[in-house]
């Protein structure tokens, strides 16, 4: 299986916990919006274009419960098997989970770089900025900052995600036909 999306970690409000079911759940979706959404246009008309891939995979959303009162939703490409993952990911590396946690680490590496950078330089000391223009620079600190954060938090999940894959591993085509 092939994590996709983001994962997703959900507070399940008290007055819903007699309501929410407190069981794992994995469900295949058929609707091309959502898969098209999550998957990228272009993947899902490769998948439908090739002929060896037709009924050859599934886009799996999986809910596991972690009580007390959370959910954890993950998004996956199941595929028929090994060899069929294999050439996909071979065709879309960027969809791969060490092509992808590269990736974030590089932006990350290059954002917390530069913010070192404008630091150092004296780019954010308020103190040198004229009163007009202090808040327009705390601004571009706090943005900077918040990318950084959202960029980390991105890679936390993917990687959590990749250790979910663990207690999905036991899904098959079979489960969704």
């Amino acid at each position: 299986m092939v994590p996709v999306g983001s994962r997703t970690e959900t507070n399940i409000p008290y007055f819903a916990m007699p309501v929410e079911r407190k069981d794992n759940r994995a469900s295949a979706t058929d609707d091309k919006t959502t898969i098209t959404k999550t998957i990228g246009g272009n993947t899902y008309r490769w998948l439908h274009a090739t002929p060896e891939y037709r009924n050859a995979w599934r886009l799996i959303q999986t809910r596991e419960f972690v009580p007390p009162k959370t959910a954890v939703y993950c998004t996956w490409l199941l595929f028929a098997n090994d060899e069929l993952e294999q050439r996909f990911l071979d065709q879309f590396p960027g969809m791969s989970f060490v092509v992808r946690t590269q990736m974030l680490s590089q932006k990350l590496d290059e954002l917390r770089a530069s913010l070192e950078k404008g630091l150092l330089a004296g780019g954010y000391d308020l103190s040198k900025a004229s009163p007009q223009s202090r808040r327009d620079v705390a601004a571009a600190y706090i943005k900077k900052h918040d990318e950084i954060k959202s960029m980390l938090s991105e890679l936390n999940g993917l990687i959590k995600q990749q250790q979910d894959l663990d207690k999905w591993h036991h899904l098959s085509m079979s489960d969704f036909t």
